[in-house]
């Protein structure tokens, strides 16, 4: 076991590994699981820590996920995202009750961007800038303070994805599902929880 995690260890520092080897690595994974890992589960399954692989199709996991699947399509064993199961998502949409633009409650990390994009004035905070590299977003508080914010559809993402948690800024989700320390949740679920 000590070698293994030595030999993991090694290789997560290594920026010597080639990119085939860590394509076959990537679609050895979600091969095995028959669909595409996320971050906490390919690093339990891989020979390869994450670290190389945010560093070339980066910044974040779902970055890595979405342009992996996109170039290895034809190497899965398993079909990645068919039409009938985007139809399902769709049917399975829980409705919000509220008078937005948003019908449904969200059921991912847009929907929840989307989400909060509305409700901001209501909560107080202006969207000054919005990339999408880690943080998401700058807000400015109704006293005038810059605030980084990064944006999750569960608080529980944040740590899948690999995100510091020496991060000053705040982590806005539909549902706080865990805690992340000293980093500040915002739950647009709790905020409407009432309403909803």
């Amino acid at each position: 076991m000590l070698g293994l995690l030595r030999t993991h260890r090694s290789l997560r520092r290594s920026k010597a590994i080639r990119t085939d080897e860590l394509l076959d690595e990537f679609v050895r994974v979600a091969n095995s699981m028959s669909k595409l890992p996320t971050a906490h589960e390919f690093i339990k399954s891989a020979r390869f820590s994450w670290r190389p692989y945010k560093d070339r199709w980066g910044p974040g996991w779902p970055d890595v996920q979405k342009a992996l699947s996109d170039q290895c399509a034809n190497r899965f064993h398993f079909n990645i995202r068919s039409l009938e199961q985007s139809a399902a998502t769709f049917k399975t949409s829980i409705p919000l009750k509220l008078p937005l633009a948003l019908l449904n409650r969200p059921r991912n990390e847009i929907e929840t961007v989307i989400l909060f994009s509305l409700l901001a004035d209501k909560l107080r905070y202006k969207i000054e800038a919005c990339g999408s590299a880690f943080p998401d977003v700058m807000l400015i508080d109704q006293d005038g303070n810059r605030i980084a914010a990064e944006f999750e559809y569960l608080s529980s993402n944040y740590l899948q994805h690999g995100h510091p948690l020496s991060f000053g800024g705040v982590c806005i989700c539909w549902r706080k599902d865990v805690e992340l320390g000293a980093i500040n949740v915002i739950s647009l679920e709790e905020y409407l929880r009432p309403e909803v």
